[in-house]
């Protein structure tokens, strides 16, 4: 089984984690990222490396045999040592090295599994609120077994369905361990392009209320089940999705549903459908025949997100808002996938949902609140679209990339204040650059020996900076006070962005200013990785250091 490099980081994250550290850490990649692999090595290791056992839990019965089928696959040498306790799946292997179960089936069984070490949750997102006294129960009797036994959780969002971060001191979950992007993930190639328009027409979703994390059903239904904008929004999705081969629709009701179908029909359109109440045999059936290009539109209601593999979808059509971010990224993340002959994969968005929750490749949970509106604002929306193309984009830049529009000026991104870290670094269309957050900042003075066969014993001194932004990774830029000409033009145009303070003359004053907290916080960067060495593109800043962050700095 050969890893690929963020999949090794991620492993090694882990075994840090749990050497270091006593909490429950989480690995978040990408939905289409390979979390199995992950999962894989880690029960290979704890099996043949430490005789250990290993127990991975899931959610919903589908992924359990989703799971068993990728392991197998993985690690054939394993093959006869994973078994599976699902009371749906009739099974209760409890003898295995490694066993795939449901949470509903053994939560009160712990007796039955015997010495556990290692227990991973797959699709950790899926963990309700209310859901997290399973988990504990289960947890607290496998801790009378064996007291070392450890937890670890996997997502590709780290925040729930219905709002909220997984991680939290007081939750199952504790920490983030590792994290890789899914822009970072689209420039290597392992993840498909997307392009996302706005739908021409499409309902004013302000006035919908929020119940338990999400719209009323009853509310949305009403807004998107007319006659008007189904007929008017079937008819623009086969037109814009004409060479496209399998679109993916989301509705808002059964009913809706079978509304857009009953339309995309009448267009002579292949559309098939996919409800809670589908039998598992018709749905295996659909399910076939949308993967083979049998069917192009493949309508459902909130049953294809999580675990849904379809390499073939080139086009996400949502025709429902949601107000959890969450929701949406398991829905768009259905065209992450490549496939032989896919470019891309477009996402047509007929309920404000980007603009309510930012692009699609950076989405970032907001603080909790309670809410009775949806509440989006032009103030708050972090993105935008544009006015010429419907291309939704972020709401820092003044001219539209795809088309080249310029935004009115009063439409310009806001002045970062010190909560701009809270929000998504924000993103674009062209996947030459990602977008990191920066999680945490060093100056240090570095200087280099010229050899120039000329004058030996030169050296050239500069203010080294480097962003973390992922685990044991890093960019480094080099500011250069002490040059002249070009380097320092450059290296004043730097600090006058970050300071109030007199540009400084030498590398040690600028170390200690930046150390002391003279300059803004730079919350992200967007790199271009193109490059040999990769360039910083441009920042994203928030409010001045507090002294909490300006001690923790003048002790690197």
């Amino acid at each position: 089984m050969e890893l690929r490099y963020y999949q090794k980081q991620a492993v090694q994250a882990v075994y840090n984690h749990l050497r270091e550290k006593e909490n429950n850490p989480c690995v978040v990649i990408p939905t289409a990222g390979g979390k199995t692999p992950v999962i894989a090595k880690i029960a290979m290791d704890v099996c043949k490396s430490w005789n250990g056992r290993t127990l991975i839990l899931s959610h919903v019965k589908e992924l359990l045999q989703q799971s068993v089928r990728h392991l197998e696959k993985l690690c054939p040498e394993l093959k006869e040592r994973i078994g599976v306790y699902s009371a749906g799946l009739k099974s209760r292997d409890t003898t295995h090295d490694v066993i795939v179960a449901g949470i509903q089936s053994i939560y009160k069984r712990a007796a039955e599994l015997g010495k556990i070490d290692i227990i991973m949750i797959d699709e950790a997102h899926l963990i309700p609120p209310d859901g997290e006294g399973m988990y504990q129960t289960f947890l607290t009797a496998m801790k009378e077994i064996n007291p070392q036994v450890r937890l670890i959780g996997l997502t590709a969002t780290p925040f729930r369905m219905k709002s909220g971060l997984i991680c939290a001191p007081e939750n199952l979950l504790n920490e983030i361990c590792y994290e890789v992007g899914v822009k970072e993930l689209m420039v290597a190639g392992y993840l498909s392009p997307l392009k996302s328009k706005a739908g021409l027409k499409k309902p004013n979703t302000d006035n919908l209320h929020i119940r338990m994390g999400e719209f009323i059903e009853q509310e949305v239904d009403a807004l998107m089940d007319t006659d008007e904008l189904v007929e008017a929004a079937c008819q623009e999705m086969v037109e814009m999705t004409t060479g496209r081969k399998s679109v993916l629709v989301f509705c808002s009701s059964v009913k809706h549903g079978q509304h857009v179908m009953e339309v995309l029909n009448g267009l002579e359109q292949s559309v098939a459908a996919v409800f809670g109440d589908t039998s598992s045999e018709a749905r295996a059936n659909i399910l076939s025949s949308f993967k083979e290009g049998a069917i192009k539109y493949l309508v459902n209601v909130n049953v294809l997100t999580t675990g849904f593999d379809a390499p073939n979808i080139d086009g996400v059509v949502l025709l429902r808002p949601t107000a959890s971010p969450g929701l949406l990224y398991q829905m768009v993340g259905r065209g992450f996938r490549i496939n032989e002959g896919k470019e891309d994969c477009l996402v047509l968005d007929y309920g404000n949902n980007i603009l309510r929750h930012g692009p699609i490749d950076a989405i970032r949970v907001r603080a909790e609140k309670k809410r009775k509106k949806s509440d989006l604002s032009k103030e708050d929306a972090p993105a935008r679209e544009c006015a010429e193309c419907r291309s939704l984009v972020a709401i820092h830049y003044t001219s539209c990339p795809e088309c080249g529009h310029e935004f009115p000026r009063q439409e310009r991104s806001p002045n970062h204040s010190s909560q701009a870290s809270n929000e998504a670094v924000l993103s674009t269309d062209d996947v030459s650059s990602v977008d990191y957050e920066v999680q945490g900042i060093t100056y240090r003075s570095h200087t280099k020996h010229i050899k120039d066969g000329v004058l030996p014993g030169r050296f050239s001194r500069s203010m080294r900076v480097q962003y973390e932004i992922g685990w044991n990774t890093y960019v480094s830029e080099w500011i250069c006070f002490e040059h002249k000409g070009y380097a320092r033009k450059k290296a004043e145009g730097w600090w006058k962005a970050r300071s109030n303070e007199p540009v400084p003359s030498t590398v040690e004053e600028a170390v200690q200013l930046c150390r002391f907290g003279a300059i803004k916080k730079t919350v992200g960067i967007i790199v271009d990785e193109r490059e040999k060495y990769p360039r910083i593109l441009s920042y994203l800043f928030g409010g001045f250091p507090t002294q909490e962050e300006i001690d923790k700095q003048l002790s690197v």
